[in-house]
């Protein structure tokens, strides 16, 4: 069930997909009542329910994972992955405080796993994202220069690394820090046009480049 879920998930078909995992998980609360597979179970219908705008529903999914995991696998990629997709939760419900009491979970763990690690980076970008949407853009700069570290190192190349050139961009942008705005803006645009000729993202990079 879970497979045919995941090609449905990964299709955008996230009803029928639902369906099949909930089929899953009656399968795993008989057979492997509070086991890992459990646990991944509600995980897969917390990130169904989420993509579906059901925000309670997910993060209740994401808490009985989430018990089950702190007791058996409690410094794992996994479960920093659950604090991680709490936070995502709280974030998108507002809750901005919560949000980022769970992606310094997320991050502490993942530290201890991998402190170069991308999802090291992930978290980083998360902490900073809220930090923005607070309002507090030195320490939200802080947290993105610390992704864009790993990220010089791990993905020199990657998307992923021009978007944090970007939303630095944008940080320096409301700063009121001009040059330095452009001279990200422009180390996105470098990638993008080499891996991501035809995209939306290099179109917004020539438009920031502009305004500024």
């Amino acid at each position: 069930f879970n497979n045919v879920a995941a090609v449905l998930d990964a299709q955008g078909n996230l009803t029928a997909a639902l369906e099949q995992y909930q089929l899953a998980l009656d399968i795993h609360l008989r057979k492997a009542a509070d086991s890992l597979e459990l646990a991944t179970s509600y995980v897969m219908i917390g990130n169904v329910c989420k993509n579906q705008g059901k925000l309670t529903e997910a993060l209740e999914q994401y808490l009985l994972a989430l018990d089950i995991q702190k007791r058996d696998i409690p410094d794992s990629l996994e479960i920093a992955t659950s604090y991680h997709n709490i936070g995502l939760v709280y974030n998108s419900q507002g809750k901005l405080t919560d949000a980022l009491e769970q992606y310094y979970i997320a991050l502490d763990i993942r530290k201890k796993m991998g402190p170069d690690s991308l999802e090291v980076a992930t978290s980083y970008n998360n902490i900073a994202a809220v930090f923005a949407s607070q309002g507090n853009l030195t320490e939200s700069l802080e947290q993105y220069q610390l992704a864009l570290d790993i990220q010089q190192r791990k993905a020199p190349d990657s998307l992923e690394l021009a978007t944090s050139y970007s939303t630095i961009g944008l940080v320096y942008n409301n700063l009121g820090m001009l040059e330095d705005a452009l001279e990200q803006y422009l180390l996105a645009l470098d990638i993008q046009k080499r891996t991501a000729p035809d995209s939306l993202e290099l179109a917004a990079s020539y438009i920031c480049i502009g305004v500024v």
